[in-house]
């Protein structure tokens, strides 16, 4: 669980530094890419917090539901 906690520090550590990097660019196309690689950091940090979420909850995994919303980016229900 520790390891999961540091990937996603990193994850989002990476995003917010390439926002400040997308404000200092001063070209469109290195905005793009910039824009395109905090795309992905951003997905791997989504991703990362959905593994720890259904972790958590101890004795009550029977009620964390896993959803796909159009094939790309997962989520998670909580049942009643």
């Amino acid at each position: 669980m520790r390891g999961r906690l540091w990937e996603v520090w990193i994850m989002q550590s990476v995003a917010g530094l390439l926002c400040v990097l997308l404000g200092r660019v001063n070209s469109l196309w290195t905005s793009i890419v910039v824009m395109w690689i905090f795309s992905i950091f951003v997905q791997a940090a989504s991703g990362l917090i959905f593994g720890i979420v259904v972790r958590s909850d101890g004795g009550n995994d029977a009620k964390w539901w896993n959803c796909r919303c159009g094939g790309d980016t997962a989520f998670v229900v909580f049942r009643q």
